[in-house]
């Protein structure tokens, strides 16, 4: 006993790091526990006693400190840097992943990555602890942000969702997190190795050891990653990121290896064979002159929703439901042009469905994973923003939410808007469900500007937040018949209280003198989790293909409150709705909206989740031979509009 207090008197700081390490591991089991109250996983008495086991020898390894020769050291320090990353991927990528599509030569490079990691921090820090600790908890992390990013979102995490951590931090309340045992043990499991990287890493390196050391391991480490990322170093070997279907790719690739791909693949490249000179030769091909066309002498106001999250039960197909949750939108048919678009995205990334309507471009030619707002646009573009501008018409655009989420606050004013009412200084009340505002509210601020003093036509377009996930909140009042699901019911509820306020504003409309569109889409539909839609297809044959396409598809409505011809214009993708509200508007067309236009009875779906042409026919590949020099000529026309200079005016 006496040698034991000689010890902790003489071991002060040791002692004050074991009690500091002690009472974080207890925490950290206590948060643990704190979710497994909320969500009910299951933890075995095994699990418990590995807990137990871990935090009881990391702590004495963190209090206890025995001099050991150098040579044992250096080879066990060696060791845990090769070990680690291997229980790191095999412990951790089989909760993200279910490894039936994993390609087993993928293990090697995932594990090589993570190892790559380990060596720079090893490295850098001189101290296989730092190294161990370090490197095992920023990549446990990462893992546990991919796994939350596939459950809210259903595609996987890539480096380019860093740029939207701030609106992701913003709206991650409204989510429900559900951990698991798996993810308790692991991060006992690598607290123990940092502990023991730690007591075997306590000795004193001289300046030529840490230069060897340093230089060894930055130089392998920095190495493996040229290496990889180099040339077609992945590509040859089969790894790469798969645009249509990114979840498919992750889980072939694995995470470590699919993100490395995601950066390898995240910066826009010119197409195979652009050029100026092939650009202004379609240009040429494809000028109309309708640039140059006179003021029209008819005007309408047009009001554009993108509705968060909003679709239509039956693309699912076989979703059985207690009430009809859209009624009145599926009622509207007089003065009406009705149809079905085909989103890039699925669960998120909403700004992307934005920038398709806005630009007439189309994520098909753009990296998977990408967010078009902060990654593609630093200066003006020509949009139908400033196109409609350019006959008078004034513009506005309304979000009641933060701003600054996905820079829309700097993003707007680059495609033409004259103002953006946003939740910090609209005038329209604000009631909330949640976090987030009704749809009426953001109805009610489209009234405001309809009835403000002016002397020209307005084009609005206004985002809602109202249907924006997570689905927890246990509205009750439409539930999904064949299928347990709360969030598929909360969805439901909200999706009839989306309906009635629609229905509403078009009321309104009806009731305004001035010739009028109002427009409403879906950005995407929500992800409901992979139980809600392995229930409702039980016993069905759908391909993996169908399922996927289905759950792209979301409605669109251009009605009018004066005579138009009514129009179904059957299934397109996003890029396209502008030239067609323009059509239906009876307003001129810029020469890139005429191309567009007149490309849709081609090719009416061409988005990253596919392409459709006009006999019904999905396929994946652009390089298809019917169409590939149609594919060609709009990847090229797109990727000049954004990167190049030639001819600008053929866009506006």
């Amino acid at each position: 006993m006496i040698t034991i207090k000689n010890y902790l008197k003489e071991h002060k700081a040791q002692v004050i790091k074991a009690a500091i390490w002690a009472f974080v591991m207890v925490a950290v089991f206590a948060f643990f526990y704190i979710m497994k109250a909320k969500n009910e996983f299951y933890v075995s008495g095994l699990t418990k006693l590995i807990i137990s086991g871990c935090v009881l020898l990391s702590t004495c390894l963190i209090l206890v400190r025995i001099k050991l020769p150098k040579a044992i050291s250096r080879i066990v320090e060696a060791v845990l840097v090769i070990v680690v990353p291997i229980y790191l991927f095999n412990s951790m990528e089989p909760i993200i992943n279910d490894m039936v599509d994993f390609v087993p030569k993928a293990r090697f490079y995932n594990i090589l990555i993570l190892f790559a990691i380990f060596a720079v921090l090893f490295g850098l820090s001189q101290s296989a602890g730092i190294a161990v600790g370090l490197g095992s908890f920023i990549t446990y992390a990462f893992y546990l942000i991919d796994y939350f990013t596939i459950a809210f979102r259903g595609t996987p995490f890539v480096l380019s969702d860093v740029l939207s951590v701030k609106t992701a931090t913003g709206v991650m309340g409204n989510y429900r997190f559900v951990f698991s045992e798996s993810m308790m043990v692991c991060f006992y499991v690598l607290s123990l190795f940092t502990a023991l990287a730690l007591f075997f890493g306590d000795w004193k390196k001289g300046l030529r050891e840490r230069l060897i050391t340093a230089g060894i391991s930055l130089v392998t480490g920095i190495a493996v990653f040229i290496f990889l990322m180099s040339g077609n170093n992945l590509s040859k070997r089969g790894f790469t990121i798969t645009p249509f279907i990114p979840l498919n790719s992750a889980r072939s690739n694995g995470f470590p290896l699919n993100t490395l791909c995601s950066l390898k693949e995240s910066f826009i490249k010119a197409p195979e064979g652009y050029s100026s000179k092939a650009v202004e030769a379609i240009m040429k091909k494809y000028e109309s002159g309708s640039s140059e066309a006179e003021e029209p002498s008819f005007r309408p106001n047009i009001v554009v929703i993108m509705n968060e999250s909003f679709t239509d039960f039956d693309y699912l197909e076989t979703v059985q439901t207690s009430k009809d949750t859209i009624p009145k939108f599926k009622a509207l048919s007089e003065n009406c042009v009705k149809g079905t678009l085909v989103s890039s995205i699925f669960g998120g990334n909403t700004p992307n469905s934005e920038f398709e309507f806005l630009t007439g471009c189309s994520l098909a030619f753009l990296p998977a994973g990408i967010v078009t707002y902060q990654q593609l646009i630093s200066e003006p573009l020509p949009t139908i923003v400033n196109f409609l501008e350019k006959y008078g018409y004034t513009s506005s655009a309304i979000h009641l939410y933060n701003p600054e989420y996905f820079s829309r606050n700097r993003i707007y004013p680059l495609l033409g808007f004259d103002e953006f009412v946003n939740i910090n200084n609209t005038t329209a009340e604000l009631e909330f469900f949640y976090d987030y505002a009704w749809d009426r509210c953001s109805y009610q601020a489209i009234e405001q500007i309809c009835e403000s003093p002016r002397e020209n036509p307005f084009f609005s377009f206004c985002i809602t937040i109202q249907n924006h996930g997570g689905y927890w909140h246990q509205l009750k009042d439409i539930t999904v018949t064949n299928a347990h699901s709360d969030y598929a019911d909360d969805y439901s509820s909200l999706l009839k209280i989306a309906d009635d306020a629609f229905a509403d504003l078009l009321d309104y409309f009806s009731g305004v003198s001035e010739p009028t569109l109002v427009i409403m889409y879906g950005d995407h539909q929500p992800n409901l989790f992979d139980d809600f839609y392995d229930s409702i297809w039980a016993g069905c044959d759908y391909t993996d293909e169908e399922k996927f396409l289905m759950k792209q598809k979301v409605p669109f409505v251009i009605w009018a409150n004066y005579d138009i011809e009514e129009k179904d214009l059957g299934t397109m993708s996003i890029n396209y709705l502008g030239p067609a509200i323009l059509e239906a508007a009876g307003l001129p067309m810029s020469d890139y909206f005429n191309y567009l236009n007149n490309l849709r009875k081609t090719l009416p779906v061409i988005s990253a989740t596919g392409f459709i042409d006009a006999k019904g026919n999905y396929f994946t590949d652009p390089n298809k031979e019917e169409y590939k020099d149609l594919l060609k000529e709009y990847s090229f026309l797109q990727y000049n509009y954004l990167k190049g200079n030639v001819n600008k005016d053929f866009y506006k």
